[in-house]
């Protein structure tokens, strides 16, 4: 998950481990100020089936970056800040 964007990738990775990744990107998202909301959707590197719509992470991968307040959404997702509508969809890579 997360890798095989390009042949033996999974020697680039530094943690291996999905939960420790998701670990270490809460630690580095928990930096960003409260008042800047984040949306996380799915994409295709995520731990989800590879088919539209991708639903949103699990819970038992990303409980740290929910209770950050980071919402995890699936992909796409239409969400409304500040009365504007946004569709989020996340590509392909």
């Amino acid at each position: 998950v997360g890798i095989g964007v390009y042949p033996n990738q999974q020697k680039d990775l530094i943690i291996t481990d999905i939960y420790k990744q998701f670990k270490k990107a809460s630690d580095l998202l928990s930096e960003i100020p409260d008042y800047i909301k984040i949306f996380y959707v799915s994409g295709n590197h995520e731990p989800v089936r590879n088919a539209l719509p991708l639903p949103s992470v699990p819970k038992k991968y990303c409980e740290d970056l929910i209770n950050l307040g980071i919402k995890c959404l699936g992909n796409p997702s239409l969400i409304k800040t500040h009365n504007v509508n946004t569709l989020i969809y996340h590509g392909e890579s």
